[in-house]
């Protein structure tokens, strides 16, 4: 009985012992990622390793709704951000690791984990330039042309982002500012309302929702194919751009 016990225990620890030495560390998930799958790649990626293992009880929610869904029980999961400098969305790659053995399968997404910032680190960065600081400039100068009666544009913002309007409130002043546009000659589709030409107030600077219907209306309206007209958009003629 005592023998039967004894070697009942050893069967335990031994079993124990494979599992133990069986799993896969964060450290060799990294090396296999930096040294193996990514390794002649590494010169144009961001890689992020999550800071702990998640289970195939769990699932990868990313920023447009989609998600990820880890394969193996326990999984390492590696984010690879194939264009770091894009915007999103754009090309990147899951790479889930099983935590036990370390076999791996890739799975191609278009967006970055909701929790990117908190439950990833990074192991592998492409070089930043360096910053230039530029001092402000608060009455700047402009080559403004001769405004044109005969100008329009469209400007579509579909996203709340900041960087976003930003980049619409630039486009919207150089219009204005360096090409002649009349400001009540743009129409500004946008996803919320806000100060376009930065004079403190979102007052006549946004037309419309950024929908697709209204701005098919604003294009109709334009080529004189709308079905109910509307007054504040006009029908452009053979002078108009």
């Amino acid at each position: 009985m005592k023998k039967q016990i004894l070697y009942l225990f050893i069967g335990i620890l031994s079993l124990l012992t494979q599992v133990l030495f069986a799993q896969f560390t964060k450290q060799q998930a990294t090396n296999l990622v930096l040294n193996q799958i990514l390794v002649n790649e590494l010169d144009h990626l961001d890689v992020y390793m999550s800071n702990t293992t998640i289970s195939n009880q769990s699932v990868i929610t990313l920023m447009n709704n989609t998600t990820v869904n880890p394969v193996y029980s326990n999984n390492w999961i590696c984010f690879v951000d194939d264009l770091p400098f894009a915007g999103w969305a754009h090309t990147c790659r899951y790479i889930i690791i099983d935590a036990a053995t370390g076999t791996y399968q890739i799975q191609n997404r278009k967006f970055f984990p909701t929790d990117w910032d908190t439950n990833y680190s990074s192991i592998s960065m492409i070089n930043r330039p360096n910053a230039v600081n530029l001092s402000p400039q608060n009455h700047p100068t402009f080559n403004t042309i001769t405004p044109n009666p005969n100008l329009y544009a469209i400007i579509i913002n579909g996203d709340a982002d900041d960087r976003f309007k930003n980049d619409a409130s630039a486009i919207y002043c150089t219009l204005i500012q360096e090409y002649g546009y009349l400001k009540e000659n743009i129409y500004v589709h946008a996803a919320d309302y806000f100060d376009m030409d930065g004079d403190g107030t979102a007052s006549g600077d946004f037309d419309f929702y950024a929908t697709k219907n209204n701005i098919l209306n604003t294009l109709n309206e334009m080529n004189g194919n709308s079905k109910t007209p509307n007054d504040d958009i006009p029908e452009l003629g053979p002078e108009d751009q």
